[in-house]
């Protein structure tokens, strides 16, 4: 698709090249399940973030010492290397703000969560009195039938 160019514009794909996707492997591999979404989608997000991680450490300003191995299609480096780039705090780019506003909100959404699950158990709990009292009740009921039938069949002649 990107070697026709039908689907490439401005460095990246135009719209209908998921399902166009989609259908070049279903004639490659017939019965293949694979959806343009969520399954090609899904990946192709993985892999633009995992090219943008390679691509900061070949290219960015703070990740000299790094380098490409043509036959292992892979990034080395010395151990040294490695360390102090585990080390280095996460470099700022419109990506990570959205990845960390998403975490701020999945804070507010573990509390929601734990406020909603409070809610529950405290109306099980309610719950569970009212159907206790009620059984309560219907026992109660039951035994002082079955006492005045006793009570009955005792003051029989």
């Amino acid at each position: 698709m990107h070697n026709e160019g039908t689907f490439k514009a401005e460095g990246n794909f135009k719209p209908a090249y998921l399902k166009a996707f989609e259908r070049a492997l279903a004639t490659k591999i017939p019965g293949c399940d694979l959806q343009a979404r969520p399954h090609i989608d899904s990946r192709m997000k993985t892999l633009k973030t995992h090219f943008q991680i390679v691509h900061e450490m070949l290219t960015g300003p703070n990740c000299s010492g790094f380098g490409w191995d043509p036959e292992k299609q892979m990034v080395t480096a010395e151990k040294p290397v490695w360390e102090a780039y585990y080390r280095a705090p996460p470099i700022q780019s419109d990506g990570s703000s959205k990845k960390k506003q998403k975490s701020s909100s999945l804070g507010d959404i573990a509390e929601a969560i734990k406020d909603a699950s409070q809610f529950i158990g405290e109306k099980i709990e309610m719950s569970s009195v009212r159907l206790s009292r009620a059984i309560g009740v219907e026992m109660n009921d039951k035994q002082m039938r079955v006492n005045e039938e006793i009570m009955r069949t005792t003051l029989l002649p």
